[in-house]
């Protein structure tokens, strides 16, 4: 989630590995900086826009890739409002895959929060 952090791994290594983004908030910025791709959370609740986000940029059409980065700001809110994976196991437990079932410490979403992450994936057209 440091972008200034990824740019000195990359200044230090090279091209001697590849650096992924594993922080959904800033896929497109990594990917300007040099990123190779992205290791995501929210492609899992809607992986269609994921995929139109990184094939946007790869493509070179920075604005839509930009656009699609905001649009998508809320569900990862929603996404990391508490600890991962609970959210993540709410959000595809409700579109029909799996349960939602949890080993402590972790426990279920608390339905302030569920109530928002499922709003979040309807205004993307996710139905819950």
């Amino acid at each position: 989630g440091n972008v200034a952090q990824m740019v000195e791994i990359m200044h230090l290594c090279g091209d001697k590995i590849d650096v992924y983004s594993g922080e959904d908030a800033l896929t497109v910025p990594m990917l300007s900086m040099g990123a190779a791709g992205t290791i995501s959370v929210i492609s899992n609740v809607v992986p269609r826009m994921a995929v139109d986000m990184t094939d946007a940029f790869f493509a070179g059409d920075l604005k839509k890739a930009a656009q699609l980065q905001c649009d998508l700001l809320p569900l990862v809110n929603a996404c990391f409002c508490e600890v991962n994976p609970i959210p993540a196991k709410a959000a595809v437990s409700a579109m029909g895959f799996g349960e939602e079932n949890l080993r402590l410490p972790l426990t279920p979403m608390e339905d302030g929060n569920r109530a928002v992450l499922f709003a979040e994936m309807r205004k993307l057209g996710v139905n819950v």
